[in-house]
């Protein structure tokens, strides 16, 4: 779940669709006027009857609950319809991404990065505090960061927006040195009903990896299992490095393919657990032949065949093993680990 950047006219306008079009309002900074009729009928259109949230009518109304009855000059030049996302604006974009239900992430702002606190949408809050809160009420929330405990506060502030703040770690996670727009700052459920909590940067010497532990789960059988940390993490890393999409197939529906890793987890170090390169994005049926050694890739990018495995399966999925497929050179060296564990070379 992502907020989506939208073009109107010459201006890049944020807005939160599955927050509602009052908050976008609420939330929104001013900026160079809008035709609010115009944009009423985008925003209804493309982005609220997608959601099946809110119709035109709903938007109109909104915008007038919060700048109160309106003569037809002004509403055409309603500001801070939404937010304006360009290189001269100071502003800060509520963007989050839920992975998982234990995984979520927050792209840095710069209010997350000077002040150390983030708006959190209504739509996730039960991610952080089930159940929410009543305005004015706070609550505390545990933060685990390199192996250490620390404290966060949620609250609910009278104007209806959550607030996360995160002071106590803002020096440890570097978050005054991160990229707003690029960086992301991840929180993953721990067993303890705290939050792991790890930073991915575009330098990488900035990223705060998730630890290498594991986390016991309880099922529903109230016996315990291990979890491991930053699962979602590794994925996200592996979508990029393989530019979202099967290095095999090339089919670009994420949801539908498997971050498996090269070097087993079991055998990597704490870096190679999280590295994106040291992973494959791959479809159920070729991840399967990958993850068990029956084919395995060479130095150009070759499918090389288990003695073990039939041509003809592969010749039913249309795997072509003369093709050359796209790994990058990390990936290339990680490789020369599975060659060897599967028994390919020596």
């Amino acid at each position: 779940m992502s907020y989506q950047k939208i073009r109107f006219g010459k201006y890049n306008l944020i807005i939160e669709p599955l927050q509602g079009f009052s908050n976008a309002v609420f939330n929104a900074r001013k900026t160079p006027s809008v035709d609010f009729d115009d944009l009423c009928e985008y925003l209804d259109k493309e982005l609220l009857i997608t959601h099946k949230r809110q119709n035109l009518n709903d938007v109109k109304g909104a915008g007038k609950r919060y700048w109160g009855e309106l003569n037809e000059e002004t509403i055409k030049k309603l500001e801070a319809i939404a937010l304006t996302y360009n290189a001269e604006s100071n502003l800060s974009v509520y963007s989050w991404t839920v992975c998982s239900k234990n995984t979520i992430y927050k792209t840095i702002d710069k209010t997350l990065r000077k002040d150390r606190e983030t708006g959190i949408p209504k739509d996730i809050i039960d991610f952080f505090v089930p159940g929410g809160l009543k305005v004015g009420d706070k609550s505390n929330i545990t933060l685990h960061v390199n192996n250490e405990e620390f404290m966060a506060v949620v609250m609910l502030k009278p104007d209806g927006r959550y607030k996360l703040k995160l002071s106590s770690i803002g020096d440890i996670l570097n978050l005054s040195l991160l990229h707003d727009g690029k960086d992301t700052l991840w929180f993953e459920r721990s067993y303890d009903d705290g939050f792991h909590v790890y930073t991915d940067s575009s330098i990488k010497s900035l990223s705060l990896k998730p630890n290498n532990l594991t986390k016991p789960l309880r099922t529903t059988a109230r016996r315990e299992s291990e979890y491991r940390v930053g699962q979602d993490y590794f994925r996200n890393q592996v979508i990029k490095a393989c530019n979202g999409r099967c290095v095999v197939t090339g089919v670009e529906d994420t949801k539908l393919l498997i971050a498996s890793h090269i070097k087993p987890w079991v055998e990597s170090s704490g870096d190679e657990k999280m590295d994106g390169n040291n992973g494959l994005l791959l479809a159920p049926h070729v991840d399967k032949l990958f993850d068990i050694g029956q084919i395995t890739f060479s130095d150009v990018g070759k499918i090389i065949m288990s003695e073990d495995l039939s041509a003809s399966i592969l010749d039913t999925w249309c795997i072509d093993i003369n093709k050359e497929y796209s790994l990058n050179e990390n990936q290339i060296k990680y490789m020369k680990y599975h060659r060897r564990l599967y028994k390919y070379e020596s």
